[in-house]
C-alpha cells in the first residue's frame, strides 16, 4: 500500500514539475534571444535536448523491441514538429516588448483547445454542442489579452495586435502545428521505439542554426547565461516529457490533466514576474477567458480523445 502512495504521489510531482517547467519557459527563451539570438539560442537548446532523448531511448527501449516508423510520422508529424518549433521560437523573439511575450504566450497557450478541435475532423469525436461555445471563449480571451489596456480609439484598442501581429500569427500557427502533431501522434506511434521525435529535435535545431544566419544574429553569449541555457536544454526540451510521461502513466492522470489545464494562468503570472512586466487587465481577463474555454472543451467531451491521453508535450525547448 505504501509504495502504491509512493508511485502515486511520484506521478502526481511529476506532473506538476512538468508544467512548471513549460509555464517559466517563454521567460528562458526570451532572455536567451535578447542574448544570444533567438534561432542560435533554439538551435542549442533542440540538438543538446535531441541527444539527450537519444540517450534516453537507447537506455529504455529494448534493443530486440525495434519498429520502424511509419511514412506519415515522417510527413505529417516531422513538419508539423519542425513547424511548431520554428514558429514557438520566432513568436518569442519577434516579440517588440516583454509585455508583448506574456500576451502571445496565451496565443501559444491555445494548444488544449485547438487539439481538441483538430479530434473531430482527425480522430472523429464527439463533442457536445457547448464545444462552440467554449472554444469560443478560448478565442475571445486570446483577442482581449492583445489588446490596449489605456486606449481611447477603436485604433488604439488594436494597436498592440497590429503592431505584434507576425508574433502573433507564427504563435497561433505553433498551436495548430501542435494540435495536428498530437493528433496524429497517437496514430502513427504505437511503441516508444517508433518515436523518433530526438531525430525531429536535431533536425528542427540544425534548421534553427542555419537560419541565424539568414537572419544575421549578432547575439553575445555571457557566462551568466550558463544556467539559463543548461535549463533549455536539460528540463525544457527534455525533462519534462519524461517527467509527463511518467505522470500519464500514474494513477492521477486526470488529475495532472485538470492541472495543465490552468497552463495559461500559471505561465502568465510566472513569466510576468521573471521578466518583471507589470500584468494588464487584458491579459489578466483574456488568461481567464483562457483557462475557462480550455476546462470547458475538455468537459465537452464524453470520452477523453485518444491522442490527448497518449501523447505528451514534444520533447524541445517551447516558447509555451
Amino acid at each position: 500500500m505504501e509504495k502504491e502512495q509512493q508511485k502515486t504521489y511520484w506521478a502526481l510531482g511529476a506532473g506538476v514539475g512538468a508544467v512548471f517547467i513549460w509555464a517559466v519557459g517563454p521567460a528562458f527563451v526570451r532572455t536567451l534571444s535578447e542574448g544570444m539570438g533567438v534561432m542560435t539560442s533554439g538551435a542549442i537548446s533542440g540538438i543538446g535536448g535531441g541527444i539527450l532523448a537519444l540517450i534516453y531511448k537507447k537506455c529504455t527501449v529494448p534493443r530486440d523491441k525495434k519498429e520502424k516508423a511509419a511514412r506519415n510520422y515522417w510527413v505529417i508529424c516531422g513538419i508539423s514538429m519542425l513547424i511548431f518549433t520554428i514558429c514557438s521560437a520566432l513568436s518569442v523573439g519577434l516579440s517588440q516588448t516583454r509585455e508583448q511575450v506574456v500576451s502571445t504566450g496565451l496565443i501559444r497557450s491555445m494548444w488544449p483547445p485547438i487539439t481538441l478541435l483538430l479530434t473531430i475532423p482527425i480522430n472523429r469525436a464527439k463533442a457536445s454542442r457547448w464545444f462552440s461555445l467554449c472554444f469560443t471563449a478560448s478565442v475571445l480571451g486570446m483577442v482581449i489579452a492583445n489588446l490596449n489596456p489605456g486606449c481611447r480609439t477603436a485604433a488604439q484598442f488594436f494597436e498592440p495586435f497590429l503592431q505584434n501581429s507576425t508574433a502573433c500569427i507564427l504563435a497561433l500557427a505553433s498551436s495548430i502545428a501542435w494540435g495536428i502533431y498530437s493528433n496524429y501522434l497517437g496514430k502513427y506511434v504505437k511503441h516508444p521505439s517508433q518515436d523518433y521525435v530526438w531525430l525531429l529535435m536535431i533536425v528542427a535545431g540544425i534548421i534553427e542554426f542555419v537560419l541565424s544566419f539568414v537572419f544575421k544574429e549578432k547575439g553575445t553569449f555571457q557566462l551568466g547565461q550558463t544556467g539559463e541555457l543548461l535549463f533549455m536544454i536539460v528540463a525544457s526540451s527534455f525533462l519534462a516529457s519524461v517527467l509527463w510521461n511518467k505522470a500519464m502513466a500514474g494513477p492521477k492522470k486526470i488529475s495532472i490533466i485538470i492541472l495543465s489545464n490552468f497552463l495559461p494562468a500559471i505561465s502568465t503570472l510566472l513569466v510576468s514576474l521573471m521578466l518583471d512586466v507589470p500584468l494588464s487587465w487584458p491579459v489578466v481577463v483574456g488568461s481567464a477567458l483562457v483557462v475557462v474555454g480550455t476546462i470547458g472543451s475538455n468537459a465537452c467531451f464524453k470520452r477523453p480523445p485518444e491522442p490527448e491521453d497518449k501523447v505528451c508535450k514534444p520533447l524541445m525547448s517551447e516558447g509555451s
